[in-house]
């Protein structure tokens, strides 16, 4: 096994940006036990905000709402999440503005632009565990990899 990969947090934590209360709660159920959701974010421009503060350690300006996520901003995150409703184009700029700003190295995972549900419409159930499934593909594709430097991966 990689040390580097040994080394990363168990659970990984990570932060969730959606639109949808409601698939986040559960995905955020079937990512455990391996990955933690510590923050829910549900619009890009609080994302632009808050995502440099909790990457940085620092508790977000926003207070949730939402019961998404643990809270803990004692562990940095070491991946960002977005769901399918928020286009991979305003992800990518968010991390552009985050890159090299951060103290540990974080993966970014953006759903495919042809992939995409900006519909408005409910896709059914199953669809947060099987995107759960998915997400955890790529994390453990990038922790596989050493888990030590930032990507920005479309999922």
């Amino acid at each position: 096994m990689n040390s580097a990969v040994s080394a990363l947090p168990s659970p990984l934590s990570v932060i969730l940006c959606g639109r949808s209360v409601k698939i986040a709660q559960e995905v955020a159920k079937h990512l455990l036990p391996e990955y933690e959701v510590i923050h829910f974010i549900q619009s890009p421009e609080v994302a632009r905000i808050d995502i440099p503060l909790v990457l940085a350690g620092h508790a977000p300006t926003t207070a949730s709402v939402d019961e998404i996520g643990s809270k803990d901003y004692t562990q940095t995150p070491r991946a960002v999440i977005f769901g399918r409703a928020v286009e991979p184009t305003v992800a990518q700029d968010i991390y552009a503005g985050t890159t090299g700003k951060t103290k540990h190295p974080v993966v970014w995972l953006a759903g495919e632009a042809a992939r995409t549900n900006r519909t408005g419409q409910d896709p059914g159930a199953g669809y947060g565990v099987n995107a759960a499934q998915e997400l955890k593909m790529a994390l453990a594709a990038w922790k596989d990899k050493g888990g030590n430097s930032d990507e920005f991966v479309l999922y």
